[in-house]
């Protein structure tokens, strides 16, 4: 529902279709708290991103590796293999020191635990991620096309797991030593971002190829203030009502009108059990398929 849409439902469970007693400001004002606060109690607002890691680095900041919008970190993958991801257990960062009171003098290696603290804007991966895959060969070739392409004539790049995305780090060359970003990769050629670009340069020295390894990062954001009548809830469709019911509620109240605010105020709350309840049930059916699977997907 777009924001008007949203007030005017509201307006005629008031019963009243004009300004005369709420401006539109009001109501505008309502309907973004209603967001604000389904969002945060329910973290319905989804996204995910998948960041490089840095060889034995433990701590990370959700701000810049995430997002600057993080309300809860909902799920950590980390890359195995180019096409393998394992889930990592997921703890709040206070939870590590009880659990795992040594953990931060681990030695890097495979991350298999997750922890966070939204608060003080930090991530981590436990142990340290290992070091980032590196291949040397005097296979390598460097091509100036558009988009420039790094060709392997040992066909190597999907078996030294190399992937999209990935930061690739070039040393040992004439002219293409720096820091890149992968679009995608075959067996024989990896393919640039457009706006990187290379030197044609030869096989037939020792040129290596370093990548990063990665972690995939399933949160919950902040709502979006809506701005304009055309604006587009950003909460799932179910919880569109459960906001309707947020500003009638409200005004119900601002009007004394204890026992119908009590009312709509309850079916608010049911609607948020609902949501809630309909999402447990899908976590459930999902972490029983991921034991069943090893908790590890390609």
């Amino acid at each position: 529902m777009t924001r008007q849409e949203i007030r005017n439902l509201a307006r005629k469970r008031l019963g009243e279709t004009t300004t005369s007693f709420w401006t539109d400001a009001q109501l505008n004002t309502w309907i973004n708290d209603g967001g604000y606060d389904l969002a945060f109690r329910t973290k319905s607002i989804r996204s995910n991103t998948t960041f490089n890691t840095t060889d034995g680095q433990i701590e990370y900041t959700i701000s810049t590796s995430v997002a600057t919008n993080v309300l809860a970190i909902l799920d950590v993958w980390f890359k195995v293999t180019s096409n393998t991801w394992t889930k990592m257990d997921l703890f709040p960062r206070e939870e590590m020191d009880t659990r795992y009171p040594t953990w931060r003098s681990t030695s890097s290696g495979t991350p298999s635990k997750a922890f966070f603290d939204i608060e003080d804007d930090v991530l981590g991966l436990h142990a340290p991620p290992g070091a980032s895959p590196s291949y040397t060969a005097a296979t390598i070739a460097f091509v100036a096309s558009t988009p420039a392409t790094i060709t392997d004539s040992a066909s190597a790049f999907v078996t030294e797991e190399f992937a999209a995305g990935q930061t690739l780090t070039v040393t040992g060359t004439t002219s293409n030593n720096g820091t890149y970003t992968i679009a995608s990769v075959v067996a024989g050629a990896i393919t640039l971002v457009s706006g990187d670009t290379l030197t044609a340069e030869a096989s037939g020295s020792q040129f290596t190829l370093t990548s990063t390894l990665q972690a995939k990062v399933y949160y919950a954001e902040e709502y979006t203030a809506l701005t304009a009548d055309s604006g587009e809830s950003g909460l799932p469709e179910f919880l569109h009502l459960a906001q309707c019911h947020y500003v009638v509620a409200t005004g119900q109240e601002s009007r004394g009108w204890g026992d119908k605010a009590n009312n709509t105020w309850q079916m608010y709350e049911n609607a948020i059990s609902r949501y809630l309840g309909s999402r447990m049930l899908d976590k459930d059916h999902r972490e029983a398929t991921e034991v069943a699977a090893g908790k590890v997907t390609k």
